[in-house]
């Protein structure tokens, strides 16, 4: 006679039997930012660790008008970790929820737009685009002492505005642990650095120049009244406003970079595009 393995009667018998009870989860996603809530969204409920019923495992639900969901049969004893299907979208906190024999209260849950992985970009009237770094960092010895200069490649004549109503996107940990803000500062006349190098008007990098031999190393300040971190469970993100740090050209990069970005906050007068 032919015999079930112990695998195949296991799911045989998670197939025939199902939830022994379940329950419904209703939410309410609220959009933060000016995010836009498709028609298609769906909100996805994944058993976590994986249930062994198979009819356990997975639920989802679509939004009614007002942002509203309903998720029904949600096995009882179970956790589920919620998604949406949309990974431009970010649900704030780390949403779990238990799988109940009764009906539970709605939650109130903020979504947020959001890179679909780890970057930089910049949101304007609720859409993203990703920022890429801007040009080469350079690196000089400052004249008569082995301190060192870092200046940008090019002048920021195109670098991305922050305008009004606009937000800068920082997105994963590592990203945001990494990448810091320093001020570009204008130099208007020509300078004189180690080695007998020279370099005409130009931005240097948190440096400001007296002299070829003084400076003064000066850092950007962040308001941090301005900035949003938002934790969830795919990743943490961070909301920059427009005037969270004071009008100008910042450099946003990380320790040993080869490379950075160069972002405006507020309107600056164009600059001419330098090859040193």
């Amino acid at each position: 006679m032919f015999k079930l393995s112990t695998l195949t009667q296991a799911l045989t018998i998670a197939f025939l039997t199902g939830c022994t009870s379940s329950g419904s989860y209703t939410g309410q996603l609220e959009a933060q930012l000016g995010a836009t809530l498709p028609d298609d969204l769906r909100v996805i409920a994944r058993s976590e660790p994986t249930s062994t019923d198979m009819t356990c495992q997975t639920f989802d639900a679509t939004l009614d008008a007002s942002g509203a969901f309903v998720l029904n049969g949600l096995c009882a004893d179970t956790t589920y970790a919620l998604s949406l299907s949309n990974k431009t979208l970010l649900i704030e906190g780390i949403n779990k929820v238990q799988g109940t024999t009764e009906d539970t209260p709605a939650t109130l849950m903020k979504v947020w737009p959001a890179p679909a992985g780890n970057g930089v970009a910049m949101l304007s009237e609720g859409s993203l685009k990703s920022i890429s770094t801007y040009t080469d960092i350079k690196k000089l010895q400052l004249l008569g002492t082995q301190e060192e200069v870092l200046y940008p490649r090019h002048k920021p004549n195109s670098s991305v505005v922050l305008e009004e109503g606009n937000y800068l996107v920082i997105a994963g940990q590592n990203t945001l642990s990494r990448l810091d803000f320093h001020p570009l500062i204008e130099e208007k006349v020509e300078r004189s650095f180690h080695d007998e190098y020279t370099l005409g008007p130009h931005f240097y990098i948190g440096l400001k120049f007296s002299s070829n031999t003084d400076v003064e190393r000066l850092e950007a300040l962040l308001d941090t009244a301005k900035v949003t971190n938002v934790m969830s469970a795919r990743m943490a993100v961070r909301y920059i406003a427009h005037d969270a740090l004071a009008p100008g050209h910042y450099a946003l990069m990380g320790e040993g970079d080869k490379r950075m970005y160069t972002i405006t906050f507020g309107p600056q007068p164009l600059e001419t595009v330098s090859e040193n």
